[in-house]
């Protein structure tokens, strides 16, 4: 973390360890130029959001939709670990991590408890996030 924190200085910790880590931690010192570039300008805030499939950008819905329909089978487990959380303790509080370009969120960390949200809310819930904004 020490580390990730010297070339994240404005990031989160949160956000560092639940989106940056995980992608990176078998290659930290690859990470590419131009990401570490990208996530250092971004403005991150927390706050909770009415979460609604529309909300996101169009490859977002997509990629949700299809989720939702069709769990691939190499990924069942963790799909249906957090459908049984959802159903027996509500929205996860474990945070969200989305992006805001050209004015729509990017989900770019959290997609297991997104899915498993909406599929038992389709009409919305409220979920705690941190939004990158450029």
């Amino acid at each position: 973390m020490d580390f990730l924190r010297k070339k994240f200085p404005n990031t989160p910790d949160y956000v560092v360890r639940d989106f940056i880590y995980k992608h990176y931690k078998n290659n930290l010192n690859n990470i590419e130029e131009e990401t570490i570039e990208w996530i250092n300008s971004l403005s991150w805030t927390k706050q909770t959001l009415d979460v609604t499939i529309e909300m996101f950008d169009d490859w977002t819905q997509n990629r949700l939709r299809q989720l939702i329909g069709d769990v691939s089978k190499d990924d069942d487990t963790r799909h249906q670990t957090q459908q049984q959380l959802v159903k027996t303790k509500g929205v996860s509080k474990e945070p969200i991590i989305l992006t805001l370009e050209d004015g729509e969120y990017v989900l770019q960390e959290g997609w297991h408890r997104t899915v498993a949200a909406l599929k038992q809310y389709p009409n919305g819930y409220k979920q705690i996030a941190y939004i990158g904004k450029e």
